[in-house]
């Protein structure tokens, strides 16, 4: 289980260690995330990655704000389709 990227991500950015209650959250949330990808029919579930922890530490970049600005931006550009971008 990759219960450890809970604690290699607070290590980074210099937080307290999650506590049981949090980590259980988060795998609650990832159980929660993969039965909605199963209803969708997305043929993949949702987990944590190592490599968001690996973006951590190479990119030294520990902001949410920066973090939600990707994010938002990975989504609307999900909408535009591949033809558009050559």
């Amino acid at each position: 289980m990759q219960v450890g990227i809970y604690h290699s991500a607070s290590l980074l950015v210099s937080s307290r260690p999650p506590t049981p209650g949090i980590v259980s959250r988060g795998i609650g949330l990832e159980g929660l995330c993969s039965f909605l990808a199963g209803l969708w029919g997305t043929g993949s579930g949702s987990t944590t990655l190592t490599e968001n922890v690996h973006t951590l530490a190479i990119t030294k970049v520990a902001n949410r704000k920066s973090v939600q600005l990707g994010a938002i931006f990975l989504i609307l550009s999900s909408f535009t389709g591949k033809d558009l971008v050559h």
